[in-house]
């Protein structure tokens, strides 16, 4: 009777081990599908928003043109005049050194600028609608230097390189 039961015991064993796999085989199977289907979805939603986005001209990015047009008290960094550019919304294009203040300045900015956000809905516009922002060193408490840069947007592959 052990016998028999030892072997009902294994069928019962081999039946779970069997059902268990099934099921997994069965999920595994549903989330790939599930993934499939929810990348399709994404690939179609990505194309829609791509072409409503270029006919919008959003995807168009254009270079900006960093300028230093003002230093107050002394910046180790820049001298004015200095210039760097930020090409397709993201490759920094300098010939000399660029201070991480700086940066942290433009950082916000940078990205709406280039995919063509004016100046004045961002209320940075100042003189000849350009973008003016300065970069966070408090020069009255820091005794370093406090500069102000003009961004300008030019469509890629014009001017000169800095």
């Amino acid at each position: 009777m052990q016998a028999g039961g030892q072997t009902r015991q294994t069928k019962q064993t081999r039946q779970t081990k069997q059902t268990r796999q099934t099921k997994q085989t069965r999920q595994t199977r549903q989330t790939r599908q599930t993934r499939q289907v929810h990348n399709a979805r994404s690939r179609e939603l990505c194309k829609g928003l791509r072409l409503r986005f270029s006919e919008m001209g959003v995807l168009m990015k254009s270079d900006l043109v960093i300028e230093v047009v003002a230093i107050r008290g002394c910046c180790p960094v820049y001298k004015k005049g200095f210039v760097f550019r930020i090409k397709q919304g993201y490759k920094l294009v300098a010939d000399a050194p660029i201070c991480m203040h700086s940066l942290l300045s433009l950082a916000p900015y940078y990205a709406s600028l280039s995919r063509g956000v004016s100046p004045g809905e961002l209320r940075l516009a100042g003189p000849g609608g350009a973008a003016y922002v300065q970069c966070l060193d408090p020069q009255e408490i820091t005794g370093g230097g406090t500069v102000t840069f003009r961004i300008t947007r030019e469509e890629a592959g014009e001017g000169v390189k800095p």
